[in-house]
């Protein structure tokens, strides 16, 4: 995967045409390392969104990820689901899911008054003895 956004940035960037383009700037900072696998399509017609857990990781880092849970997002009324993966196999620490749950939420909040129907359905956690 392609980490775009640093844990701790306001900034979205995206890599496109060979180089970075600012899409926008977050009124939250992201909580978490976030990117994407490249050459997939997830649902929105866009490659597959990823968030990783961990140490802050710089913008254009590539990395193999383990996925741990699945975080069910609706933007701007198409589905946008993001995976929640890990560096090292484990699964996600209470806290962890707790946080992702409220940043979800409150950042889905943020985009609703700005107008973009916008929705945090859950996450849902993929076990090993799940088949996930």
């Amino acid at each position: 995967m392609l980490i775009e956004i640093p844990a701790g940035s306001f900034v979205k960037r995206s890599w496109r045409d060979g180089r970075w383009h600012v899409d926008f700037f977050s009124p939250l900072p992201s909580l978490f390392n976030y990117g994407h696998v490249p050459a997939t399509r997830a649902e929105d017609g866009m490659p597959q969104d990823v968030v990783v857990m961990g140490r802050r990781l710089a913008a254009g880092t590539r990395l193999g990820v383990h996925p741990v849970a699945r975080i069910r997002f609706t933007d701007q009324g198409v589905r946008d689901d993001k995976i929640v993966a890990v560096v090292v196999p484990r699964p996600l620490r209470g806290w962890e899911t707790w946080l992702l749950r409220l940043f979800f939420q409150v950042y889905a909040a943020f985009k609703r008054l700005r107008g973009s129907p916008c929705s945090f359905e859950g996450l849902v956690e993929e076990r090993p003895d799940q088949g996930g």
